[in-house]
């Protein structure tokens, strides 16, 4: 047997003799060691712990208007006529147009400068530059479309390094009372911005509820100085029947005309809403333009643009009768409509209700 056969035979046999006693000998020699590398472990845990900052975070959802909140009743008031508003409604806002309102302002400049200096926001980022400040706000809110169409908001906060009981409460506190800034500032804001545009609808159908004020009493004064000069003129029931769908027809026209113009103030010209409206317009105005059609073949081909029934068997003085009667009775189906909607934008522009339906604080 050589010399290195025998070397490695003694130390097998030597590793078989060791025992759990000699085991726990050898750890208790080496106890120091092990308390030592124990400690520093705990020690280096412990500062760990305190070094790296705590994250707090507060989380708000919000509702956003409904249909009914946006709508200044044009809908209800065209389906309340004679004709039912020939099937057209009205929708002032919609659902999306709110909640991409919503998304904007809370995103905007304006609201997060207005944050950061309320709460001093560069000291607490330590930043030199509002832009600075800015991105590092950005990062630590978060705002979100969830599937039942409500809006979340969760803003984050931190505390400093070697943090106590009292930065943790700071931080929770300052998540927390900048989540409910950005509510109030967002509210706020959407207050200026629906009043600028119930500003915007009331001076549009003022200037029209006015027009057609005017328009009125002319047609109510050459009714009456008509009726002064020939005496009362009175019309066949039939032919004021038929004076009084057209009128209708008429009057609807004139009320699309304007809810075009409504949604113009409010909406992009590839809105498809305004663009809804438009083609309801053109429909209208083609219905109207089939009735002169139908009228100019009953006067034999000869085209008369106010004329649009066969007056052709009623005297002179009765057709001119027709004619203002007519007029008289456009402008008060006019004024019915547009004066409900007069009042009701002036309510819209001076209202100071909360525009924010908070869910879950």
């Amino acid at each position: 047997m050589s010399i290195s056969d025998y070397i490695m035979a003694n130390v097998v046999m030597a590793e078989k003799n060791l025992t759990l006693v000699d085991f726990i000998f050898t750890l208790f020699q080496r106890r120091k060691t092990m308390i030592t590398v124990v400690f520093i472990t705990g020690v280096l845990t412990a500062i760990m712990t305190f070094m790296v900052p705590k994250w707090f975070s507060a989380k708000v959802t919000l509702l956003p208007p409904s249909e009914e909140q946006m709508d200044l009743g044009i809908s209800s008031l065209i389906s309340s006529l004679p004709v039912g508003g020939m099937g057209l409604g009205l929708g002032l806002g919609t659902l999306s147009d709110e909640t991409n309102l919503y998304l904007a302002l809370l995103n905007s400049r304006t609201v997060q400068e207005t944050v950061i200096k309320r709460f001093d926001l560069q000291s607490t980022y330590k930043t030199k530059t509002m832009q600075e400040t800015i991105k590092i706000l950005s990062k630590n809110i978060t705002i979100e479309i969830n599937e039942d169409n409500t809006l979340s908001l969760t803003v984050r906060a931190k505390t400093p390094s070697f943090c106590g009981k009292e930065d943790e409460r700071s931080a929770k506190k300052l998540c927390t009372d900048m989540a409910n800034f950005f509510i109030e500032k967002l509210d706020s804001v959407n207050k200026v911005v629906k009043l600028e545009k119930a500003r915007r609808t009331r001076v549009f159908i003022e200037k029209r509820y006015l027009q057609n004020i005017n328009d009125l009493k002319l047609a109510e004064d050459s009714l009456h100085v008509f009726q002064e000069k020939y005496g009362m003129v009175s019309l066949e029931e039939q032919t004021k029947a038929i004076i009084s769908t057209i009128a209708e027809v008429k009057a609807n026209l004139l009320m699309k005309e304007m809810e075009v113009g409504v949604l113009s103030l409010e909406k992009s010209p590839s809105h498809p809403e305004l663009r809804r409206a438009q083609n309801e317009l053109k429909q209208l105005q083609s219905q109207y333009n089939s009735l002169k059609q139908k009228s100019q073949a009953f006067t034999n081909g000869k085209a008369n643009n106010e004329m649009l029934i066969p007056f052709g068997n009623i005297p002179t003085i009765g057709l001119e009768f027709a004619r203002l009667f007519r007029s008289v009775k456009i402008q008060e189906m006019l004024l019915e409509f547009i004066y409900p909607q007069y009042e009701q934008a002036k309510i819209q522009e001076e209202k100071d209700t909360p525009t924010v339906q908070i869910l879950d604080p």
